[in-house]
């Protein structure tokens, strides 16, 4: 009699003889008329973006079906299937179907979970495109109002304790500044870092102030907000400036600084005092340093925006979906 075992065939086989680090989980096609959305529930801003991201799931839902997709994640309740994760698929896929497309079918995995749970779990399990910061921020303010700890919250999401209260500051700013985040007029990190330099009511005063000048046409940055740093070598420059410059200066020199800097700028007025000229050349050399990258800043602002333009009138620019018509 031959006892030696047949190689199982296939995961499912495997799985059913519960062998070491094989493991099933049920996948489920649903009709994704079937599933319904709680108001709210989902994090995502309803703005431009977020419409090309369903279109772009149409185009290729249309073309190849729905096989490529992950499974949504959904809970039943009292009979009734509600949507945990995939909103953006399930919207794609209906309003397919709306369009006259045959009918599609999306796999769905049985999710279950407390409601802080399931809030969190949008955090690990969003696909393709990515939460910005105002989103993020409102499901963190979420999780916050239901007991979670700010560490908690960053561990979850693999993020810093910082990042996490910054993001918690947008969802808690004045609506018109969510809306400029919104609506991609103001980047997160131009938005944090406004808050940070001007406080809450001033910033937004000023990234108002920036939206309206440009007029909405390009989002503003951190960079816009703050101005470009300078390089780690010409800062490097003009702290040994500075150092060698009061190295160079005498007991006496030195005595006479502190002593004018006693005084206010009225008590100044007419006075002098000598100091050495390499001292003062290294100064004038290390503000020539700043000055010359500052010029570079400019230039390469300039020819950024000369380019932007340029993309902007080109006739032949197209969308995504013009590769499908036809």
């Amino acid at each position: 009699m031959n006892t030696t075992s047949k190689p199982l065939p296939s995961l499912k086989a495997m799985a059913e003889k519960k062998l070491d680090g094989i493991g099933k989980q049920t996948i489920y096609r649903v009709d994704p008329r079937l599933v319904k959305v709680r108001p709210g529930h989902n994090g995502r801003i309803k703005n431009s973006g977020l419409r090309a991201h369903i279109d772009t799931m149409k185009v290729s839902m249309r073309t190849a079906g729905t096989a490529a997709f992950p499974p949504i994640d959904v809970e039943v309740e009292d009979g009734e299937i509600w949507l945990v994760d995939g909103e953006c698929r399930t919207t794609a896929a209906i309003e397919l179907m709306d369009e006259g497309h045959e009918q599609l079918y999306l796999e769905a995995r049985q999710w279950r979970g407390s409601e802080d749970e399931r809030t969190a779990h949008m955090l690990t399990s969003n696909q393709g495109r990515v939460f910005n910061g105002l989103e993020l921020g409102h499901i963190y303010l979420r999780l916050r109002r239901m007991g979670w700890s700010i560490q908690r919250i960053g561990a979850r999401n693999g993020k810093s304790d910082t990042h996490v209260q910054q993001m918690i500051l947008l969802a808690e700013s004045p609506l018109e500044l969510q809306g400029l985040l919104a609506d991609e007029k103001v980047g997160t990190d131009a938005a944090v870092a406004a808050i940070q330099k001007y406080g809450m009511k001033r910033a937004l005063e000023v990234l108002r102030g920036m939206v309206e000048k440009n007029g909405g046409q390009k989002k503003i940055t951190k960079t816009a907000v703050l101005g470009r740093s300078f390089s780690r070598t010409t800062v490097n420059d003009v702290v040994e400036s500075l150092d060698a410059f009061y190295n160079r200066l005498s007991e006496r020199q030195r005595s006479e600084i502190s002593t004018l800097l006693d005084n206010n700028d009225a008590e100044l007025a007419g006075k002098t005092i000598t100091l050495p000229a390499a001292s003062l050349k290294g100064l004038i050399d290390a503000r020539h340093k700043v000055e010359t990258e500052r010029q570079k800043h400019m230039k390469k602002d300039a020819k950024a925006n000369s380019k932007k333009k340029a993309v902007e009138h080109d006739d032949e620019s197209f969308e995504i979906a013009d590769l499908c018509k036809g």
